[in-house]
């Protein structure tokens, strides 16, 4: 009745630590493990020798029938002895200590397990901690092959999730554990003893166990916390509108974790718009699923998700956070994406934001588009226009390039214009020219008072940015600080300045 998966049995007593043993002492401790058909159990045995006494000694008889005598000259005190008794063979250890009390010591320590015993979603539950194949590290038998598959429960509105350590020691060349991540990614560094991962719910990771034909003592443990957490709310695209996910404000400080699924009946197409100074940060913890949490297609983590304009396969698109983010995703049906050419997005700060389009660049009949989020508050000012064009149908729209609500005609535009929104797109129809954008921050409150102040005190300031067209040599926007003109751009062969 002690042989079972899980059991760990100390011999002569204690928790595995060296036990004194009396003169005159001779016993022999079989180590059996039965042919089991439900469990295809093994033994991992640990001996400890602390023999003292010249005329003592122990004889292991392995499974195999090889016999080995320790006495007070071999291995004592040094690193404990490793076997392996696997299904339906025995091994025994013998302990004679004479008639003189030497203060001869010995430990036997034996952990059963069972090959490749799998998790199920009725054995988990919030709260649990589970360890495989053990709850501490012992050595596996040779010619040991298994895969261990964590999964995590979920529903449309509650799942667990799961925070997975592994601890590896595997020693042998031909011994090896290979690692699929939630993504499909294979990562384990055989120089590397610990690693950590999060399977979110809805998703599964696999660990590869191999090890050879030769014995090695290699171990390893997957231990593995159980979470329950609650599925963020799922958000209907619409087409008129600037789908987005703010990052810094979808992470709480209420829960670990936190979600939102964009849904649709068509495929999405997603990138991102790095609103702050710094350049684009990987969040280790946070993902993008290709899919809802009950049907995840792909998983992305930050670092490997193409978010330069990347299609769905499915018809919905899910953020999960367990760390809060910096940056932000815009998402666009795909019908909305092709008729406006791939809309890319920019993010209107206080720094100020400038691009350009020309049509001359497409097909006669292809629009084109950029949408502009205000991430701050409502309201976005135009402070700079530039046709270069004879002839321009161009106009910004409140929402998404499809809205039908124009906000302004760029061909007949002059001067400042404010826009009582937070999010607008400029949509390009025949029309070469470069625009400029700012946050609207002087009607922003008292937050905003000491820098309107410093931009109100400098007459001719403006805050601008970097803009291009299709001749300008940089294809890209930077932020600057205040200046008294904007930068220069090549166009066309001349030089234009404000």
């Amino acid at each position: 009745n002690q042989i079972y998966e899980g059991n760990e049995i100390h011999l002569p007593g204690g928790n595995g630590d060296l036990q004194l043993i009396p003169a005159n002492f001779h016993c022999v401790y079989k180590i059996p493990v039965p042919r089991d058909s439900a469990y295809k159990l093994y033994a991992s045995v640990e001996l400890k020798n602390g023999i003292r006494g010249v005329n003592d000694y122990i004889v292991v008889t392995e499974e195999n029938g090889n016999a080995i005598r320790m006495n007070n000259k071999t291995g004592i005190g040094g690193k404990p002895y490793r076997y392996i008794v696997t299904s339906g063979g025995e091994m025994t250890i013998e302990m004679v200590t004479k008639s003189v009390f030497m203060d001869t010591k010995m430990a036997i320590s034996v952990y059963y397990r069972a090959y490749c015993n799998q998790l199920v979603d009725s054995d988990i539950s919030d709260g649990d901690t589970i360890s495989i194949p053990g709850t501490s590290l012992q050595p596996i038998p040779t010619l040991y092959s298994c895969t261990y598959t964590i999964a995590a429960p979920t529903t449309p509105t509650t799942g667990l999730y799961a925070n997975v350590t592994l601890i590896s020691n595997m020693n042998g060349i031909q011994d090896k554990i290979i690692v699929t991540d939630i993504t499909g990614a294979n990562d384990c560094d055989p120089d590397i003893s610990y690693y950590n991962y999060i399977v979110i719910p809805g998703s599964s990771m696999s660990f590869q166990i191999k090890t050879g034909d030769i014995f090695m003592a290699s171990m390893f443990m997957i231990r593995v916390e159980w979470h329950e957490v609650t599925i963020g709310p799922t958000k209907p695209m619409i087409r008129d509108e600037i789908n987005y996910v703010d990052l810094a404000l979808l992470k709480d400080d209420t829960s670990v974790f936190n979600s939102v699924t964009f849904s649709a009946n068509e495929q999405l197409v997603v990138n991102d718009v790095n609103y702050q100074e710094s350049a684009w940060i990987d969040f280790p913890d946070c993902f993008v699923i290709d899919g809802n949490i009950t049907d995840q297609k792909k998983v992305f983590t930050f670092k490997n998700f193409n978010s330069f304009y990347y299609k769905s396969e499915s018809n919905y698109m899910t953020f999960v956070m367990f760390s809060k983010g910096t940056n932000a995703f815009v998402l666009n049906l795909l019908s909305v994406a092709r008729e406006y050419n791939y809309p890319f997005a920019l993010s209107c700060g206080y720094q100020g934001i400038g691009t350009g389009l020309n049509s001359s660049e497409y097909n006669p009949v292809q629009k084109t588009a950029f949408e502009v989020i205000n991430f701050k508050s409502v309201g976005i000012k135009l402070t700079h226009l530039f046709i270069y064009s004879e002839t321009c149908k161009a106009y910004i729209v409140s929402g998404s390039p499809g809205n039908s609500n124009i906000l302004l005609d760029l061909s007949t535009a002059e001067g400042t214009h404010y826009f009582d929104v937070n999010n607008l797109s400029v949509v390009d129809e025949d029309c070469d020219f470069t625009i400029f954008f700012v946050h609207w921050i002087c009607e922003g409150g008292p937050s905003y008072s000491e820098f309107c102040n410093q931009l109100n005190s400098a007459p001719g300031q403006m805050l601008t940015t970097l803009s291009y067209s299709k001749n300008c040599h940089h294809p890209h926007y930077q932020i600057a600080g205040y200046v008294k003109m904007l930068p220069i751009c090549h166009h066309g062969g001349e030089y234009i300045r404000s």
